[in-house]
């Protein structure tokens, strides 16, 4: 018989509060990976619990413990002390105690093989995974849903961290026996030997607007951003461009992050800027779905910016699409072959061209339409390619031939 394991941050609805920096829409991508793996009824999982070292989360000690999900499964959560530096090594101590327990518990009881997958190249998960395999001959998989190489700018010592993890990172990941990613390029090209299957970000049912609604270009042109504040979201470039837009083109912005401060000074200067702060999913879906235009623009101001734009799938394209609203988007590597003709793509983040597309979009009647109509095209493809049924059988068939 065979076992899996499942390395990650899933946390169940009921659990969230317990993290501190737990993103929504990555532990909703888990949560359904899981549900993916749950079929083949042999599964075992392993929660680290995202959250600030200390002293910014003041827990110190986390303790083993279990969490149930409402989807059928249960997860161990992975002991650790929360205290920088130690925080790596007690997760890499713990986790590795876990896995060995385990596997010469399930051994005894009839299991003979093993499959390790592990939530991206971590040196926390990959260490004691890649220990693991070697003394048990276990298969190892990575679950890559972030790059392989972490990039930030940030002070001088912790940038060295970043190099020194960024260096491991590379060496270890060539020696997994496949790599599920949502950046096909991302993985081939730190491993281009190792099996790769590429999926892509999934919608959840109950996020998808029942129907399009049905657009007609109105006194107002309401154009919409939902997502994270920040400079590569191209957020200053996306305000700049209306000034270079008549009075009646209205920006509606969701989200927080570094520039909400920013945005908040902009809608005081500037009456067609509307800030809503943080709001439900559910909320920004339905502005979404009621917006024009639609923006998702890649800054590219520094080194850190262009390997994001190579490598980093944006998990808000799908959702943008499954709108049936025309999605204005700036060409970068990252963007998924199979989006590309759905999309209006322009060649530069540029504000003016950016301001210039948004015009050419609406401002002609029938040219609109025809952006509409393969907007709605967009979003069919969506609801047929992103959501866990259409992927699962491809993840299980993947797993099953490693």
């Amino acid at each position: 018989m065979e076992r899996i394991y499942y390395i990650g941050h899933a946390l169940p609805d009921n659990n969230i509060h317990l993290a501190s920096t737990l993103n929504i829409a990555v532990n909703n991508n888990e949560i359904g990976f899981l549900k993916s793996l749950n079929e083949l009824e042999k599964m075992k999982i392993f929660t680290l619990i995202p959250m600030a070292s200390f002293p910014k989360d003041r827990r110190i000690l986390i303790k083993k413990g279990k969490l149930e999900f409402k989807e059928g499964f249960e997860s161990t959560i992975i002991p650790f002390i929360n205290i920088p530096i130690i925080k790596q090594i007690s997760v890499i101590i713990s986790l590795l105690i876990l896995l060995i327990k385990n596997i010469l518990f399930d051994k005894k009881n009839g299991f003979k093989e093993f499959k390790l997958i592990n939530i991206n190249v971590h040196m926390f998960f990959s260490i004691p995974v890649y220990i693991t395999a070697k003394i048990h001959k276990c298969k190892t998989i990575c679950f890559l849903m972030d790059n392989v190489v972490e990039k930030r700018t940030s002070s001088f010592i912790k940038r060295q961290m970043y190099k020194i993890d960024g260096f491991l990172a590379k060496k270890i990941f060539t020696t997994y026996n496949g790599v599920i990613t949502y950046s096909y390029k991302s993985a081939t090209e730190y491993a281009p030997k190792v099996p790769c299957l590429e999926i892509y970000h999934i919608i959840k049912d109950e996020l998808l607007p029942e129907e399009p609604i049905n657009k007609e270009i109105g006194k107002n042109i309401n154009i919409s951003f939902t997502g994270s504040l920040t400079n590569f979201n191209g957020i200053k470039y996306i305000i700049d461009a209306f000034n270079f837009l008549p009075y009646n083109y209205i920006l509606n912005i969701c989200g927080g992050g570094e520039l909400a401060d920013y945005i908040i000074e902009k809608s005081r200067e500037d009456k067609r800027i509307i800030y809503y702060g943080v709001v439900p999913n559910s909320k920004a879906i339905t502005l979404q779905a009621k917006s024009d235009i639609l923006l998702l623009i890649r800054a590219m101001d520094n080194e850190d910016e262009k390997y994001l734009a190579k490598y980093a799938v944006s998990g808000k394209l799908p959702e943008y699409l499954a709108t049936g609203v025309p999605v204005v988007t700036n060409d970068v590597p990252a963007i998924p072959e199979g989006f590309r003709p759905y999309l209006v793509i322009i060649d530069s983040y540029d504000s003016q061209v950016i301001a210039e597309k948004i015009r050419e979009l609406v401002e002609d009647e029938e040219i609109y339409k025809s952006y509409i109509s393969v907007a709605l095209k967009g979003r069919d493809y969506i609801i047929k390619n992103c959501n866990w049924r259409a992927q699962s059988s491809k993840i299980k068939e993947f797993i099953n031939n490693i």
